[in-house]
C-alpha cells in the first residue's frame, strides 16, 4: 500500500512576550509571510510576502500587525534596515 503525504508549508510572522506568554498572529493571512525584520525603533516590521500573485516581494506593517502593505514591487530573497 502506497501513502502519499502532502504538506503545505504556511509560514506566519507571530510576536510573543519574553516569558513565552501572548503568541499572537500578526501577519493574519493565507500566504507565506517570512524574515521578519524589526525597523529600529521596533515600530514597524518588514517582511517578505508571496501575497502578491504568489511572488516573493518586501512588505511592511506595524509592530502589531496593522497597517500591512507592499513597501516595493521587487522581488526579494533578503532583508535588512541598514
Amino acid at each position: 500500500m502506497e501513502v502519499k503525504l502532502h504538506l503545505f508549508l504556511i509560514e506566519i510572522i507571530y510576536t510573543v512576550n519574553s516569558d513565552g506568554t501572548n503568541l499572537l498572529n500578526i501577519s493574519n493571512n493565507v500566504n507565506s509571510d517570512t524574515q521578519p525584520c524589526w525597523s529600529p525603533n521596533s515600530s514597524k516590521i518588514a517582511f517578505i510576502s508571496d501575497r502578491d500573485a504568489g511572488v516573493d516581494k518586501i512588505f511592511i506593517m506595524n509592530a502589531d500587525g496593522t497597517s500591512q502593505s507592499k513597501l516595493l514591487d521587487l522581488q526579494t530573497s533578503a532583508l535588512d534596515w541598514k
